[in-house]
């Protein structure tokens, strides 16, 4: 081979590992604006709404461009699931189509404008320079199941902190996406199956409170027990709230057998 070849070769082989060697930039997100007056603060303030393709979050901007709230969910529930519980994508197609329209109609659980203003609030407080901006995530996913049902579980969190006003159970017919009425997985009489979900109250007034704010969607159906929950909003007297869990042993004779999850 000639010294012009040679040359060639090496110049082309040097031109070769430069490239190899250079850093690729990742692709940019593109920002859609959706809506540009997605609500109106208390001082008149407008906020808009963008989208990225990067994920299906919501991003509300001030108008100088601030991140002022960025909103997660509501959506499909979640393929993963909690240990020992089927996942959602277990289900046939009509279960989940009965179970996604059940969430979608039961939509957001918290005030956006409220959390808009709260957001805006802290923003005027802190000024821009120490502002970041608030989130809040709503999220499903199942967190138990049995051959017959499966329980899913909503919870909302701002800036990562649970919202305990926002946790609510569901419990579905895992065949047909029917959500179950709470009383209808006992077999034993409302009342009585009240008196067994409370049976650890031992103090009379606080039994009457509770049994008086007592919700159905606050029971969650976990894998290996129940939750009772009562926020404090429902309970004047509890400053924090109030909630506790049963296992299931302590329901057998009340509970349907085929409403408890198996290891």
């Amino acid at each position: 081979m000639g010294r012009g070849k040679w040359i060639a070769v090496l110049l082309l082989g040097m031109l070769y590992l430069t490239g190899c060697g250079k850093e690729i930039d990742p692709p940019q997100a593109e920002w859609t604006l959706v809506q540009e007056t997605a609500a109106v603060l208390p001082d008149g303030t407008r906020v808009s709404l963008w989208q990225s393709n990067e994920n299906d979050y919501d991003f509300y901007r001030l108008p100088d461009g601030t991140a002022l709230l960025t909103v997660s969910g509501p959506g499909t529930p979640e393929a993963a699931a909690a240990e020992g519980a089927d996942g959602f994508d277990t289900l046939s197609e009509d279960a989940k189509r009965a179970i996604q329209l059940y969430f979608d109609e039961q939509g957001t659980l918290y005030d956006l404008q409220a959390e808009l203003e709260a957001a805006y609030t802290d923003y005027q407080e802190s000024g821009a320079e120490g502002w970041q901006e608030r989130t809040v995530t709503q999220e499903t996913m199942p967190v138990a199941s049995t051959s017959r049902i499966i329980s899913f579980y909503t919870t909302v969190h701002l800036n990562g902190k649970l919202l305990q006003d926002y946790r609510l159970g569901a419990v579905f017919d895992r065949e047909t996406g029917k959500k179950f009425d709470l009383w209808s997985l006992f077999s034993v009489p409302q009342e009585t199956a009240m008196e067994r979900l409370l049976d650890g109250v031992t103090d009379p007034a606080l039994f009457s409170e509770l049994a008086a704010a007592f919700q159905p969607e606050r029971v969650i159906f976990f894998q290996d027990h129940v939750e009772v929950d009562f926020p404090d909003a429902l309970l004047p007297g509890q400053e924090d709230g109030y909630g506790f869990t049963i296992r299931y042993d302590s329901l057998e004779g009340a509970l349907e057998s085929w409403a408890i999850p198996t290891e």
